[in-house]
């Protein structure tokens, strides 16, 4: 009996061994292999992440040059003083003489953009203020001409004409998001 009884203690101390000792360390193994997959898995998405973020970043520093332009054109603030040089230098450069200029802004509900309108007493000839026109019509801002009045010069100079324009120029709405320009 002592030879029967040897081997089933040999064979009871191994499985006792295998469901003790073996099968917790093996299922410590596999949840310890399901967490690495997981997070390399985690690990993978964050690095696509990060290459999108990178390719992201080149083209914006690729067109940098663009989103100045853009933020010239329809900046975040009114910008009164820029606008105000702009026409100045614009009159000088088409030999018209800027007699007065007022300002004032609109503010336009339901759209994303507001307005600034600037009214201008002008002094110069015809073409001169077809010059004016065309140079106010390259400017990278943009303007909106929505009157023009055109008179008699009290100038004693012959051929002068005084001109009473009102333009627009636009920008958008400060809703408190940061600009697109770090200088603004």
């Amino acid at each position: 009996m002592l030879k029967n009884l040897l081997p089933a203690l040999i064979i009871g101390s191994a499985a006792f061994a295998v469901f003790v000792l073996i099968l917790p360390a093996y299922d410590d193994i596999k949840t310890l292999n399901q967490e690495a997959d997981r997070r390399q898995a985690l690990l993978e998405s964050r690095q696509n992440s990060l290459q999108k973020f990178l390719a992201l970043d080149r083209q914006y520093k690729e067109r940098k040059e663009d989103i100045d332009k853009i933020s010239v054109l329809l900046p975040t603030i009114s910008q009164t003083d820029q606008v105000v040089s702009s026409v100045e230098q614009i009159a000088a450069q088409s030999g018209m003489q800027l007699l007065e200029i007022t300002t004032a802004t609109s503010l336009v509900r339901g759209t994303s953009h507001n307005t600034l309108s600037i009214g201008l007493q002008l002094l110069g000839s015809y073409g001169s203020f077809l010059n004016f026109l065309k140079l106010a019509e390259q400017n990278l801002r943009i303007y909106d001409l929505t009157e023009a009045v055109i008179g008699q010069s009290e100038s004693s100079q012959a051929g002068l004409l005084s001109f009473s324009i009102k333009i627009n120029a636009y920008f958008l709405e400060n809703t408190g998001t940061s600009n697109l320009s770090s200088g603004q």
